[in-house]
């Protein structure tokens, strides 16, 4: 299989949007649709299933799906392909300009015109899990610095030291907002290092997230000199990408699960990630969208829809490439095969690693992350 790869600087993005928008750049309704091949992942996967979904995976990316336009979002062209709508699902216009840069190449690959459409788990994983388009579409301050300056962090600093956070391996420091009027305020920084013989901590690594105006959690993760990072240090911790903070988070703030009366900073954290959660809960009852945030459970069918794509069955490669399933599980008879227990109600069969099978793929498509939500040596910047 032949895989187009594109990696131009990240940095570069904004002065090219500001280019475009000084220009006047006009994007038309039709450059913001585009066709998503379902296959089918599992037995329980519906139609309805799907467009649930694609809205919390649409939301994680900054769309706010206002009601008056939801119907708009999708349209389904026949039973297997979905048209996606973004002009109709509340995006800003700066990040209108980011998916037609990214739309414009998935329409030209040799998957969407000869299938009719780019899979909907490669489409996820190229926007979503691609630390650098999640970034664009979301407009996530291109420095720490500056971060910094838009949120009021309180100057205590809470202590999580080794063995009492579930994402650093080692010393962990917590900063909260001083200032929380409402959810748009809130903002929260994370940092990890070493420390040496004498016990210095040196900080080298940053994880931030506040909240975009739909409610959602934004994530973003930095390096000692403040820079952007695609994922966290896997020798530091277990953070990953800003996809895996969203399947940690479940779009609210996390507490502290190892809290007890011995860890009264624990306690204390908890005490105001409970306050922050109360306000943001309250405040997204008034907001107008279709994404029912009282439904939490829903969000797993966003991941899902990457999941299954990751680590497909043999059926369902076979209806992805157009194959027959007797040449498919002849064509991988010698890959190896494994289980996915995420999802304990599901009985998805056996199953392969994308990144033992892609290149197998009888078409030209887009390459995506090795991983979804950890580190990855490749991910993906057509900005």
């Amino acid at each position: 299989m032949k895989i187009e790869t594109v990696s131009l600087s990240f940095f570069l993005l904004l002065g090219f949007v500001s280019c475009f928008v000084v220009k006047g750049l006009e994007i038309k309704d039709a450059d913001m649709k585009i066709n998503l091949r379902w296959i089918k992942g599992y037995d329980e996967e519906t139609p309805k299933k799907v467009e649930l979904g694609l809205q919390w995976i649409l939301s994680y990316l900054g769309a706010t799906l206002p009601k008056e336009t939801a119907k708009d979002v999708f349209r389904w062209e026949k039973k297997s392909l979905l048209v996606l709508d973004l002009s109709k699902a509340g995006f800003t216009e700066k990040a209108k300009i980011v998916w037609f840069r990214i739309l414009k190449k998935m329409k030209t690959t040799e998957e969407y015109t000869r299938m009719g459409g780019i899979d909907i788990g490669r489409f996820i994983m190229l926007t979503f899990n691609s630390s650098w388009h999640y970034y664009a579409l979301t407009d996530v301050p291109r420095r720490l610095g500056t971060f910094e300056k838009v949120y009021l962090l309180k100057e205590q600093t809470i202590e999580i030291q080794r063995g009492e956070s579930c994402v650093a391996y080692g010393k962990r420091l917590v900063q909260l907002s001083a200032v929380t009027k409402n959810f748009l305020e809130m903002g929260f920084l994370a940092s990890e290092g070493k420390e040496d013989i004498a016990g210095k901590f040196t900080r080298s690594e940053f994880e931030v997230f506040d909240f975009m105006p739909n409610g959602q959690p934004r994530f973003a993760i930095y390096n000692a000199k403040g820079e952007l990072k695609a994922s966290g240090a896997p020798q530091l911790s277990d953070a990953g990408k800003p996809a895996r903070c969203m399947w940690c988070h479940e779009s609210i703030i996390q507490k502290s699960y190892i809290a007890t009366e011995d860890t009264p900073h624990l306690n204390l954290l908890n005490q105001e990630v409970a306050i922050f959660n109360q306000r943001l809960k309250a405040e997204r009852n008034n907001l107008n969208t279709t994404l029912a945030y009282d439904n939490r459970h829903q969000h797993s069918l966003g991941e899902l829809l990457y999941m299954t794509f990751m680590e497909p069955s043999a059926r369902r490669l076979a209806a992805e490439w157009d194959m027959d399933i007797v040449e498919i599980e002849e064509l991988l008879s010698y890959k190896k095969t494994h289980e996915l227990h995420e999802y304990q109600s599901i009985d998805f069969g056996e199953l392969y690693h994308r990144k033992d099978i892609e290149y197998l793929t009888p078409y030209q498509t887009l390459q995506t992350p090795a991983s979804a939500r950890n580190f990855s040596m490749y991910e993906p910047d057509f900005l």
